[in-house]
């Protein structure tokens, strides 16, 4: 997406920077999600099913965790994942998280 100001593109869809003083050649953006698997809502998802998330952008392995809720981003933590461990995995842009599986009835 390429942002303008007043009609004059100052952010190009390649990420180049024009602000009539000089060009530069990258911006650093936070990656965005393109696909989610299973998608938010699913329902008759397998219990022993991962979790893909594929952005835009190629990834890498960081520090911190990685925390499954029950429901939404603000319910009860069901699962801390490190995501250094064994249970995360990246291929590109895709972030694969193997959870333990869920109770029934988790969401």
């Amino acid at each position: 997406m390429a942002f303008k100001v007043s009609g004059v593109e100052v952010i190009s869809n390649d990420r180049n920077v024009s602000g009539n003083i000089g060009t530069f050649s990258s911006i650093d953006l936070p990656p965005s999600v393109v696909t989610f698997s299973p998608t938010d809502g699913a329902t008759g998802v397998a219990l022993d099913s991962n979790i893909v998330i594929t952005f835009n952008s190629d990834m890498s392995v960081g520090s911190g965790n990685i925390t499954l809720r029950s429901g939404s981003a603000s319910g009860t933590a069901i699962q801390t994942i490190a995501s250094s461990s064994g249970s995360v995995s990246i291929s590109a842009g895709a972030v694969t998280i193997n959870p333990n599986d869920f109770g029934t009835g988790k969401s």
